[in-house]
């Protein structure tokens, strides 16, 4: 798990359902292009200049400032349950691993 925004990892992306697989071009948490493959041989190919670290954050700051100006707490694309999904799932990783922070307690 990397969560840290200056480490740089290996980190391509490849997603495999029953229809089709998405292969994310690395590093995927970066403005990047990606490709989506079909059973029957059929590629479709989106293309996008690799972006800089925080390059990607301008769209995350767009959504928001969207959302803010129309009332909205949250963002149809992210929406709160699904960020608390994330930081669970981080916990629970950390928590496997033995990781704890300093000032985090067991709030249970």
């Amino acid at each position: 798990m990397n969560t840290h925004l200056h480490n740089f990892t290996p980190t391509a992306a490849t997603i495999v359902g029953s229809e089709a697989t998405l292969t994310i071009d690395g590093p995927f948490n970066m403005p990047g292009g990606f490709e989506l493959r079909f059973p029957d041989g059929t590629r479709l190919r989106h293309n996008e200049a690799v972006g800089g670290h925080v390059e990607g954050l301008h769209f995350e700051a767009a959504a928001v400032a969207r959302a803010v100006a129309a009332g909205e707490t949250e963002t149809q694309q992210r929406p709160l349950a699904s960020s608390i999904r994330t930081m669970d799932v981080a916990d629970e990783i950390c928590r496997q691993v033995g990781i704890e922070f300093q000032g985090e307690g067991n709030a249970a």
